[in-house]
């Protein structure tokens, strides 16, 4: 039972059939009521400018924002990092009567400007994307011939840190006839999207408490890198500050610069490797024949030591008969072992 059934029931109970069909009147009202509670958040009235631009819905308060929360200057050093994406799945079918519609908050959400977006859909050239991939679903999906629906998907902008969508960075995806959305499916996701940045502005008080533990670990962090970076010669930090540089100059034409950050480690040898390594350097290096394969058997013979303490340490009080026994194997073996 959804929300306008229920409404139904509680108005007549016995005979619902009887009530009045106020759908239509129901749906004009959310609409009336999501635009009044946006423009009651952002502080709009009837006696305030219009609103512009995405200023009807929020966005990530701790995004960097010149002018709202950082200061105007072209010496702040700071960008906000945005990705892309989209969804294939949030279809809608063509309005029956779309020059009937009304509009209540084109270009003050998270939607673009319904004209704007026209026209440039209009001077677009609709590319049919080529996947190297076989099979590929969703390069399938958003190529799929469905003329009977006005807008295919969804795709817009959001912060990389928090995933707060971007204001007037949201469009509808367009396949063959070019339409465009529907004031109400606009509006709802508006809303949603909008809802979607609250929640997550009111969980971000854990911020602060992550800042403050930052900054408690600001010094010790910068008194180990200088204690680190003493010990690395000087030509080897030019190198390196160079291949930085042009690795952050040449990324957004080549994304492979980037490869110089991924750590580089070199396999460790074996030990079966280092036993034979010193086996034939022994007498080179003056060491009695047989030193070698002792001095492994005393390490091995160590570290079995160390597994059976470390047994016999986390066996329970009551152990079964099997494990008691397990420990008594690996206690006469060790003692074979020594003697």
């Amino acid at each position: 039972m959804n929300y306008y059934s229920k409404l139904w029931r509680v108005t007549s109970n016995a005979f619902p059939n009887l009530v009045p069909n106020r759908y239509r009147e129901l749906l004009r009202l959310l609409r009336v009521w999501r635009l009044l509670k946006l423009s009651k958040w952002q502080g709009f009235h009837p006696g305030s400018p219009e609103p512009q631009k995405g200023e009807l819905v929020l966005f990530c308060p701790a995004c960097p924002q010149p002018g709202v929360n950082i200061p105007h200057s072209e010496n702040v050093d700071l960008a906000e990092t945005i990705v892309m994406d989209g969804n294939f799945k949030v279809e809608h079918m063509r309005p029956k009567n779309p020059v009937n519609e009304v509009w209540l908050m084109d270009v003050m959400g998270f939607m673009v400007t319904m004209l704007a977006y026209k026209d440039y859909l209009a001077g677009t050239l609709n590319q049919v994307e080529k996947s190297d991939c076989s099979n590929h679903r969703a390069v399938n999906q958003a190529n799929a011939n469905r003329n009977q629906l006005a807008s295919t998907g969804i795709g817009g902008c959001a912060c990389a840190q928090h995933g707060c969508f971007v204001p007037h960075a949201m469009v509808d995806f367009q396949k063959g006839e070019q339409e465009w959305h529907t004031l109400h499916r606009q509006e709802l996701l508006d809303f949603q999207m909008n809802n979607n940045n609250f929640l997550k502005m009111v969980q971000m008080l854990a911020l602060n408490r992550k800042l403050k533990n930052a900054k408690e670990a600001l010094m010790p962090a910068e008194e180990a890198f200088a204690k680190l970076d003493t010990r690395i010669p000087v030509q080897l930090c030019e190198v390196w500050a160079q291949q930085e540089k042009l690795a952050l100059e040449n990324r957004g034409m080549d994304p492979k610069a980037m490869v110089i950050f991924k750590v580089q480690l070199e396999k460790a040898p074996t030990k079966k490797s280092i036993e034979m390594d010193i086996i034939s350097n022994q007498e080179s290096d003056g060491l009695l024949c047989g030193a070698t394969t002792w001095m492994a058997r005393v390490l091995q013979a160590e570290e079995s030591q160390i597994i059976l303490a470390m047994d016999a340490r986390h066996m329970q009080a009551r152990a079964t008969e099997t494990q008691r026994l397990s420990i008594a194997r690996q206690q006469d073996h060790l003692n074979a072992q020594l003697d």
